[in-house]
Parts: structure tokens; sequence; C-alpha cells
């Protein structure tokens, strides 16, 4: 398995984390996964055109490079709240709030509507399906 294969296989399950913790009612958890996706994938896609990604949680930084070198266009509310929410999810009290108080189950919907949404661009544009095969793979 290649670097960014790596790369997205643990975006991959941040996703299926990201779901289950919306599922049991876990949204701070569903928001920073949501996050974790973003963040691996869009490292993926730089990896897997041969560049050494920044090491940072930034996404907005992340997805502009990304959209440069593929030519795609990311949604740039998605983008901003997925990064609003980043601390948010990780920290509590003060550090970790949200502007309206603790995430609710529509950020939480919202956060992993995103990220699927995201993920599954990144992985069609690198020519990869929904499971993080390449079609070009039997």
């Amino acid at each position: 398995m290649s670097g960014f294969e790596q790369w997205i296989e643990y975006a991959e399950e941040d996703l299926w984390l990201s779901e289950a913790a919306l599922n049991g009612r876990k949204y701070r958890g569903a928001l920073y996964h949501a996050h974790q996706t973003v963040e691996k994938v869009l490292k993926a896609a730089l990896i897997f055109k041969g560049i050494v990604p920044p090491k940072t949680h930034d996404l907005s930084r992340l997805a502009k490079r990304v959209e440069r070198i593929f030519d795609i266009h990311f949604d740039k509310e998605a983008i901003a709240f997925l990064d609003s929410v980043y601390i948010s999810s990780k920290y509590p009290g003060d550090f970790g709030l949200m502007p309206h108080g603790e995430p609710t189950k529509e950020d939480a919907e919202r956060a992993v509507a995103y990220a699927k949404e995201i993920f599954d661009k990144i992985l069609k544009v690198m020519g990869y399906d929904q499971r993080g095969d390449h079609q070009g793979d039997s």
C-alpha cells in the first residue's frame, strides 16, 4: 500500500467513526472525525501528486492547494464550517465551546455530510471509487 493509500484508508476510517459518533449521539466526536476525514483525504491528494503535505490542520489552506493542483472546487462554506469546529470538538470549556455552546445534532449531521461530500469528490478526481479502491485495480 502506497503512502497516499494509507492516508485514504485512515480518512475512510475517520469517516466511519464520524458516522458512528453521530449515530451514537456523540456530536463532538462526529465533528472531530469529520474534520479529520477531510484533513487526511486532502493530504492524500497532495501525496498522490508527489507533494509533501504541510503539517497543518487548516483545511482552508489544504483545500486551496488541492483545488489548484486538481482544478476542482470545494464548497467554501463546508471548509469554513469544518475548520470552525475543529478546536471546538477537541477541548472543553472556553477553549472548545462552539459559538452557540455544545455541538448539536444538526452541527454533527452537517459536518458528516460535508466530510462525505469532500471525501467522495477527492477520491473521484484521483480515480478511486467510494471504497478507496483504484478503478484500474481488479
